[in-house]
């Protein structure tokens, strides 16, 4: 099913239903009370469901709207709702058995131009959450396999483009995005079984925000919070039992980053960075049972961590301004603990190869 996103003229409203098999339900309720001048000041909807048991809930209210829903196995659920000034496109296409489906779509601020797309393809019992409010919030969802979960948000309160894409393969896999404003940018990718995926976005000051995780295998977390300004994360992790937890904030106009790449199992990586400058950090982890803990405190900091061993422990803690690490371990249950956290600048460079080293350092 496709609607013309050009469909009606100012205050004119349009709906079209087909639905095949048995005990289907649809309900559409349209109004365009608030229409101005524009070709899309008009609300449309198509319904088109076969199979069983089908259940669907289109309200479309103000100026804008434009619906889609489709669904083709059984005992699907979707309800879309959107409500105010602004554009306002949605478009959910369901296959196989359970699949549900909710958007809901605001656009009350005339610059709005929200859309959203929700596809659940094969497999059964997935769930996908879509709310977005105002200005240029787009949201795509892909499921594909058994009881995947994914969730949404954008808020984009005073301005902000924001931007989701889920896409989620096989099982049991969970994703939420929540961003509010300026300019949001999230990506989560997830492959084989158990996965988790968090994100978190703010901005509480002008800049853009950016997170993508990539997961595959199986039993890997990732959770990402950042607030504020030119914060960025990369997050890839294969192989099983992988955590990664990032927490930035940038503050006055700082620029943080943070890559995180793990493979193997059992590995364990934390970031934690706030700046008012340049602060980097990059953490690649191979093997098993290592763990890497990066706190950084100022600007001008930069951290690099290696590991390719197994149960290496890296720890760095870096405060001020000017502080270089890196930490590089190749053998196994090696230990480096840097502390970079005196006025005068630094530099430290630990290469540890062989098996059972610790290394200190403090400057």
């Amino acid at each position: 099913v496709e609607i013309d996103p050009e469909v009606g003229t100012v205050f004119s409203n349009s709906s079209t239903i087909s639905q095949g098999g048995l005990r289907n339900q649809a309900t559409v309720t349209q109004t365009s009370a608030n229409a101005v001048n524009s070709d899309l000041a008009a609300n449309a909807s198509v319904i088109d469901q076969s199979g069983d048991d089908n259940v669907t809930e289109v309200i479309q209210r103000g100026q804008g709207g434009n619906s889609d829903v489709g669904q083709m196995g059984f005992n699907g659920v979707a309800t879309i709702e959107q409500i105010g000034r602004g554009q306002k496109f949605s478009t959910v296409v369901q296959s196989d058995d359970g699949q549900f489906a909710d958007v809901f779509q605001n656009g009350t601020n005339a610059a709005s131009m929200l859309v959203s797309s929700v596809e659940q393809g094969l497999g059964a019992a997935n769930m996908a959450t879509v709310s977005q409010v105002g200005y240029e919030a787009t949201s795509t969802i892909v499921q594909s396999g058994d009881a995947n979960t994914a969730d949404g948000g954008q808020d984009a309160r005073p301005g902000g483009m924001n931007m989701s894409d889920v896409a989620q393969t096989c099982e049991l896999l969970s994703a939420t995005v929540l961003q509010e404003g300026i300019d949001a940018t999230s990506t989560i990718t997830q492959g084989g079984a158990t996965q988790v995926a968090y994100v978190e976005q703010s901005s509480s000051g002008a800049g853009p925000l950016s997170s993508m995780i990539d997961q595959s295998d199986s039993d890997n977390s990732a959770s990402v919070v950042q607030t504020g300004f030119l914060a960025d994360s990369q997050i890839v992790q294969t192989g099983m039992m992988q955590i990664a937890d990032v927490t930035q904030d940038s503050r006055s106009a700082g620029n943080v980053s943070s890559s995180v790449t793990q493979s193997g199992e059992g590995n364990t990586a934390t970031v934690k960075q706030r700046g008012t400058g340049v602060v980097t950090s990059s953490i690649m982890q191979d093997n098993a049972m290592n763990e890497a803990s990066v706190d950084q405190d100022g600007y001008d900091l930069a951290s690099m961590i290696e590991q390719t061993g197994e149960g290496n422990i890296a720890l760095l803690k870096q405060a001020g301004h000017a502080k270089d690490s890196t930490i590089l371990q190749g053998g196994d249950y090696n230990v480096a603990d840097v502390e970079q956290t005196k006025a005068a600048a630094a530099v430290s460079f630990i290469d540890q190869a062989g098996s059972s080293n610790t290394a200190i350092v403090r400057q």
